[in-house]
């Protein structure tokens, strides 16, 4: 199941954070339409948010996080041309708190105040980065944090 993005204005939250994932089983999907400006998003449930090419979805963070993950023990979430620019003051990236799986693919990560990536599961998980970049971060580009 896919549910495509409509233009500029309009927030990854209002689709894949609560509305969406209220409305759906875990395991739905996003097709960005556009390379709109796309706010944060906090995600529940599994999904696949797929933006290739050029029109790579753009989620600006300034002053908090891009993303949030904190899905269910076998939940995989899979992220896919993704823009997150931090425009100097953004905390994180990607900040995977629970989850079976985080995938990362062709995403570029900038201008963040602390991780690109921050990958702290509290129990067994695994993450994947292919082919993507994390620039003018703060602390390091993508860390394991140790909670268990």
């Amino acid at each position: 199941m896919t549910e495509g993005l409509p233009g500029a204005g309009h927030s990854l939250q209002d689709i894949c954070g609560c509305n969406f994932q209220n409305r759906r089983r875990g395991g739905g999907g996003i097709n960005c339409l556009d390379p709109a400006g796309f706010g944060t998003v906090t995600i529940t449930k599994a999904i696949t948010i797929y933006c290739p090419g050029a029109s790579n979805g753009g989620i600006t963070n300034p002053g908090t996080t891009g993303i949030i993950v904190n899905a269910g023990a076998s939940d995989d979430v899979i992220a896919v041309g993704l823009d997150i620019e931090g425009s100097v003051s953004g905390i994180s990236g990607i900040r995977f708190l629970a989850g079976g799986s985080l995938n990362v693919q062709d995403v570029s990560i900038r201008n963040q105040n602390n991780n690109g990536i921050g990958f702290a599961p509290s129990t067994s998980a695994f993450l994947s980065v292919i082919n993507s970049s994390i620039i003018s971060t703060g602390i390091i580009g993508a860390t394991r944090l140790r909670t268990h």
